[in-house]
């Protein structure tokens, strides 16, 4: 029974695992689909693991015998790359536009591969159609296409199996034969005075925004009733819970970002720095890394259809406080003092954690009454046997001062020179 409870839990965590690992690549092909309809080569290029990423293009058989007609020399199989089959796009007389169905994914986390239908606009009318495949392996936190392969057909040849299925609002633009409906707007007449109402007649309106003198005429006038302003989405960064803060050198830093009420986790960042490490979280926040000390550095965030630019702000490990174990300088019990191992550099920034800064060497200096003024170098933040027994002779009136103490902190290029600290034991 135990073997049997035991098979169920894996099964059900390895379901859990699958989908969850699937999180991130329907955003990968929203992203596909705004870079070639917004003919954004960089985002377009952001897509890929390598600018040689291969295109595989088949045409069908019928499709093939047909363009031979106007092309002899056309091949079956089409072969390119992501650059040179954006290139394609932009070069086109016409504005393309593409849309996908019958989207399926597959993952373990580390490599996925995604099957769909796609049909290409060429202005208005469907231009071309056909199945698509796509492999990805997972990079930084980020799904990345490896290679491309589609079968390619002409509506005109071949039928497409799928657009007409779909409404004018489901596609990216619609076939001619689907035509959008004006808007029109009631007009009241208002009746003279004495005389009978006319009759009520309608006005088409276009998207443009008139006032009430353009339809205005005797004995009539139009209600329009006023389009709310559009509200503007405010896009936010917050780094570590705090708007406009800067990024911490060779610490693990939260990012969220939001814009409006779009979902974080379909905001994509893009960055071209290197020495930055970064993952994306499941909810759509970042943790960012800086592996070194730079003055700043931008970042590109895609969200709805929209490419934002940001710069972060990168500062070093703010200086850190010395302590003499969990003990602040000042007054402290001359026993106590005794049994403490040495000295520790703890920083006050909530995203540095302990460890981030090292003491590299510093100078005891003791001052007793029973006996004149001691003083020896200590490497390391621990105290070390030449130093030991200053530390252990301490008594009661004595007056212990670290001084010259140096420090290196993650991110640092050099060493730095912390404040002096003073304990007085009692």
């Amino acid at each position: 029974m135990s073997r049997i409870l035991a098979f169920l839990f894996c099964l059900l965590s390895f379901t859990t695992f699958a989908q969850s690992s699937t999180v991130g690549l329907s955003e990968v092909v929203r992203n596909y689909k705004n870079a070639i309809n917004d003919l954004d080569s960089e985002q377009f290029q952001y897509l890929f693991f390598s600018k040689s990423v291969p295109f595989v293009g088949v045409f069908s058989e019928e499709t093939l015998s047909a363009a031979k007609d106007e092309i002899p020399n056309l091949r079956a199989v089409a072969v390119s790359n992501s650059k040179d089959f954006f290139n394609k796009i932009i070069d086109a007389k016409k504005e393309q536009k593409i849309k996908y169905f019958n989207v399926k994914k597959h993952s373990d986390g580390m490599v996925a591969s995604m099957a769909f239908d796609y049909a290409i606009f060429n202005g208005e009318p469907l231009n071309q159609w056909g199945h698509q495949k796509w492999n990805l392996v997972k990079s930084r936190g980020e799904w990345l296409i490896t290679d491309v392969v589609y079968s390619i057909q002409y509506p005109s040849v071949e039928s497409c199996p799928f657009v007409e299925n779909y409404t004018a609002d489901e596609i990216a633009i619609a076939p001619s034969s689907a035509k959008k409906p004006k808007k029109t707007a009631p007009i009241v007449r208002a009746p003279k005075k004495r005389e009978p109402a006319k009759k009520i007649k309608e006005v088409e309106i276009e998207e443009e925004d008139y006032t009430n003198d353009e339809y205005e005429e005797e004995g009539e006038e139009e209600i329009v009733q006023e389009k709310p302003a559009p509200t503007k989405s405010k896009f936010t960064v917050k780094v570590n819970g705090r708007k406009k803060a800067a990024l911490i050198t060779g610490v693990r830093n939260k990012v969220d970002v939001s814009y409006g009420n779009h979902d974080p986790r379909k905001i994509t960042m893009f960055m071209k720095v290197k020495d930055v490490d970064y993952l994306k979280n499941e909810d759509g926040s970042y943790i960012i890394k800086p592996t070194k000390s730079m003055e700043s550095f931008p970042v590109s965030f895609r969200v709805g259809g929209k490419t934002i630019s940001y710069d972060f702000k990168v500062e070093n490990i703010p200086a850190p406080r010395v302590m003499l174990g969990r003990r602040n300088p000042g007054n402290m019990n001359a026993k106590a003092f005794r049994a403490e191992p040495g000295l520790l550099a703890v920083s006050d920034h909530p995203a540095v954690k302990d460890g981030k800064c090292r003491i590299l060497e510093f100078r005891v200096v003791r001052e007793s009454k029973s006996k004149g003024p001691q003083s020896k170098i200590n490497k390391g933040s621990r105290f070390q046997p030449g130093t030991l027994p200053i530390i252990k002779a301490a008594k009661k009136g004595d007056t212990y001062t670290f001084a010259n103490i140096k420090c290196q902190c993650a991110g640092d290029k050099g060493i730095r020179k912390l404040e002096d600290v003073r304990f007085d034991l009692n």
